[in-house]
């Protein structure tokens, strides 16, 4: 009665789980026997398969090849790119080709393991340790950056790694992946997805802008008495001016929701300042 999901094994395709070294024969045996026996217990269960270590496409081939997906509701994947959340977008779809090729449509794709770290950065403005503010505050943006990316990209599930700081090394990308430090203390990316959480409730997903610059992305959300729009840049190091009309516009505020400053600029147009180091920023109009 609590939507409770399944996943079989975790990256099967890494020497650290699968010993002695990843074997696609035998994980499918594995995969296929424990989906049976779930989906005996209880035919409504939703099943994935083990989570792959990124993007693995080599080893998710030899598993569907060796018959593993055969009794599965979902392939569980662990993106964890080497960059922004958004270049999940161009290896998605690889995997759906493949599954829809092999096993067809009715398998979804699961994101069941991913996250960034407080002391991963992707800008070369940004120094300091897992426990400073601005590793903090950049592990606030990209965890806001990839929850809305497989919002974007249609994924039905998504867990964020990790809810607490495995450790309370500070230089020790392992110890920073929590929303919580190892004191149970709130960090920043926690009170950032708390903030979206509430702007994402009663309302509605409808689609990305498309007439947008390179690397900016604009997800608008309709509500009964107002539209949302999130907008970020994925330009390392960038800084960019949001413009839009000052019909309507209700607020403008940052990941936390925080109150920014708004520049009027003539011709009924406001100004936003938007930083990739501190996006996404929310900006609202009164529905029309």
């Amino acid at each position: 009665g609590r939507n409770v999901r399944y996943e079989v094994w975790n990256e099967p395709d890494t020497e650290r789980f699968w010993q002695p070294h990843p074997n696609t024969q035998e994980y499918a045996r594995l995969l296929r026997a424990a989906a049976v026996a779930i989906h005996r217990a209880d035919p409504a269960a939703r099943v994935a398969s083990g989570g792959l270590s990124r993007i693995d496409l080599p080893y998710l081939a030899g598993m569907i090849a060796a018959g593993g997906a055969s009794e599965v509701n979902a392939a569980g994947v662990h993106p964890y790119p080497r960059s922004g959340p958004e270049s999940l977008a161009a290896e998605l779809p690889l995997v759906r080709q493949l599954l829809a090729g092999a096993v067809g449509e009715k398998v979804e794709i699961w994101d069941t393991e991913w996250g960034y770290a407080s002391y991963d950065y992707f800008s070369k403005n940004l120094r300091g340790d897992g426990h400073s503010a601005p590793g903090r505050e950049r592990q606030a943006v990209l965890a806001c950056r990839e929850a809305l990316t497989v919002w974007a990209l249609g994924l039905p599930v998504a867990v964020w790694y990790d809810l607490r700081d495995d450790g309370d090394d500070p230089k020790n990308p392992e110890h920073n992946y929590g929303l919580l430090d190892a004191n149970n203390d709130e960090k920043g990316a926690m009170r950032a997805l708390r903030e979206l959480a509430g702007i994402a409730r009663d309302r509605t997903y409808a689609g990305m802008v498309q007439d947008v610059p390179d690397g900016v992305h604009a997800m608008r959300l309709d509500g009964g008495a107002d539209r949302v729009f999130a907008v970020w840049s994925e330009q390392p190091d960038s800084r960019i001016t949001v413009r839009v009309a000052m019909e309507g516009l209700v607020s403008a505020t940052n990941l936390l929701g925080e109150a920014l400053k708004v520049k009027k600029s003539g011709h009924g147009q406001a100004e936003i300042a938007l930083a990739e180091t501190g996006g996404p920023v929310y900006v609202t109009f009164a529905a029309r």
